[in-house]
């Protein structure tokens, strides 16, 4: 009985669909659902049919199965050589990819300790520094970004000890447009070295109309809150003359820059540039120009906005980082035939000829393939 009114109810459905009568079609199907506890479908021929709950649920339960089996199969061809039984023992593809990410992460931020490790070394540490005359050492790290590498120089806390025969003072110049952004450990850090209050409930300092707070903008805005205007004017005061913290923003070029801050230019010791990407040819054109320490690391080739790069061996448009490289070598080499020279007093008042000399060479601590470090300086002859 209940069958034959079940198929009675289902032609008369069908023919409501057949009508256009949608609205009393669906509502004939929700009581059939409900009160035979089945699930109507329609099938493309037009047949329409009822399958019970349990079905559906094994049908259900069927069909993840085959997409768990299909998802196992990918990942076996993954991971060779490994059978299916114990492939649910194995991390899945996208934590394994996490691992991975963060893995490259930790090592591209340890990249600025080992380059200011690099540079402590090659440079501070030689006999051209040694034997200063400055007082203060002036390094100017062009697209410095959120001053990682000025801040590894500066705090040095991990590096080599500068040698005790001559004790200097660091100065670092960020130059990028973007404002130096620190971190919130480091905020919080700049706030501690500076002995600074954050519980007090004086008003707080809107950094954006108070002049000459450049340094103390790029604070978390966290503890910016906690800040007022006489607060932020100390933190940017310690920035300046006791962390030796500073910058620029603005881009570097030859053009611009050098007619805005020529004398700024004129007084740095050390031309850093990691990464630096269209402002590569200007870091290192301009200080073997003017026969400056320097040393960069270049990364991006950008060989639509650089048509002109030509290798002169080959004649070809420089298009990767090989021969960008190669090409920077290139220049390199005319510059190494000019043999500059230059007097140097040592403490005994010995006066000693040093050569200006640029080199390339692989930083084992940044990662790859943009490793290859491109420096020039003086070594005693």
């Amino acid at each position: 009985m209940n069958e034959q009114t079940l198929s009675k109810l289902i032609l008369e459905r069908s023919r409501y669909r057949k009508q256009g009568n949608f609205v009393d079609a669906d509502a004939l199907r929700k009581y059939i659902e409900n009160t035979y506890n089945c699930v109507v479908e329609d099938k493309n021929g037009g047949e329409t049919i009822c399958v019970t709950a349990d079905k559906v649920s094994d049908r259900k339960k069927r069909k993840r199965e085959e997409e768990s089996l299909k998802q196992q199969k990918q990942r076996q061809k993954q991971y060779k050589g490994i059978d299916l039984k114990k492939l649910k023992e194995i991390p899945r593809a996208r934590t394994l990819r996490n691992k991975k990410l963060n893995f490259q992460l930790k090592k591209q931020k340890a990249r600025f300790f080992h380059f200011a490790e690099f540079i402590k070394l090659t440079f501070l540490n030689d006999v051209w520094f040694r034997n200063y005359k400055k007082s203060t050492i002036t390094c100017m790290d062009i697209c410095g970004g959120s001053g990682n590498l000025s801040w590894e120089i500066l705090s040095g806390k991990h590096l080599t000890k500068l040698d005790d025969e001559k004790r200097f003072k660091l100065r670092c110049i960020v130059v990028d447009p973007k404002i130096i952004n620190f971190s919130l450990h480091k905020s919080k850090l700049i706030v501690k070295q500076c002995n600074i209050d954050t519980t007090c409930k004086d008003h707080h300092c809107d950094s954006n109309t108070e002049k000459n707070l450049l340094m103390a903008k790029g604070l978390h805005p966290k503890i910016q809150k906690k800040l007022n205007c006489g607060q932020m004017r100390k933190i940017n005061n310690y920035l300046h003359a006791s962390k030796g913290f500073e910058q620029i923003t603005t881009f570097f070029n030859n053009q611009q820059f050098m007619e805005a801050h020529k004398s700024i230019w004129n007084k740095a010791d050390l031309i850093i540039g990691l990464h630096p990407d269209e402002a590569t040819d200007d870091i290192i054109e301009m200080s073997m120009q003017d026969f400056k320490p320097f040393v960069c690391v270049p990364c991006c080739v950008f060989p639509n906005k650089f048509p002109n790069r030509k290798l002169k061996a080959s004649g070809k448009v420089v298009r990767s980082l090989n021969q960008l490289i190669e090409y920077i070598m290139e220049k390199a080499d005319e510059t190494n035939q000019k043999k500059h020279l230059m007097r140097k007093c040592m403490p005994d008042n010995v006066d000693v000829q040093m050569l200006y000399v640029v080199k390339k060479v692989t930083i084992e601590g940044i990662p790859g393939p943009c490793n290859e470090a491109i420096y020039g300086k003086y070594y005693v002859i």
